[in-house]
């Protein structure tokens, strides 16, 4: 339960700064996640931050935004039609969450996987980072490798992407953003 989930959380609270809740995607859960964060700003000083693909509805997305000091949201795409084949979805409303997230001060992290042969054009970097770098606020973008594992369906059999690439789209992330490009390698 909630109240059983913050009991633990302020046993541990001397030891941390707040809390992220991640993992399945955490959003499913958005009226759980409202209730423990809102008895966790009035109970400790810890900050919460929610990992998620963001893909709520503009209420849930607005309801969760009252509720949180950051997020950090998944793009897997800018272009539609690539998100769509890597995800089964569109990416309208997620761009919809991100932008609404930066305009409350409230986006500390874009994340975009790398996958060879959906995501690693220069173009599709350029377009995203781009779009990103209009937004309000001073949040980062991180760009991440894309490795096969815990991944089912075709993609399970991609072989690990290639650092040289990785290095090159990273440099044309940063001539966009600069420093907030957040790279591994």
């Amino acid at each position: 339960s909630v109240t059983e989930l913050l009991a633990r959380i302020k046993r541990a609270s001397p030891f941390l700064s707040g809390i992220a809740v991640s993992g399945g995607e955490c959003s499913l859960q958005s009226k759980s996640l409202i209730e423990l964060f809102s008895l966790l700003h009035q109970e400790t000083d810890l900050t919460a931050f929610v990992d998620s693909n963001g893909l709520l509805d503009d209420a849930e997305f607005d309801a969760l935004n009252a509720a949180t000091d950051a997020f950090c949201l998944d793009l897997k795409a800018f272009d539609e039609k690539l998100h769509h084949s890597l995800t089964g979805c569109s990416n309208l409303q997620v761009k919809r969450n991100i932008a609404a997230a930066a305009k409350a001060a409230k986006l500390y992290e874009v994340r975009t996987v790398l996958v060879e042969g959906y995501t690693d054009s220069t173009q599709e970097i350029s377009e995203l980072g781009n779009w990103l770098s209009v937004l309000p606020g001073d949040f980062r973008w991180k760009l991440i490798p894309f490795r096969s594992q815990g991944v089912r369906g075709e993609l399970n059999r991609k072989a690990p992407f290639s650092a040289e690439r990785y290095r090159t789209l990273g440099e044309t992330a940063r001539k966009i953003l600069g420093e907030r490009v957040i790279t591994t390698n």
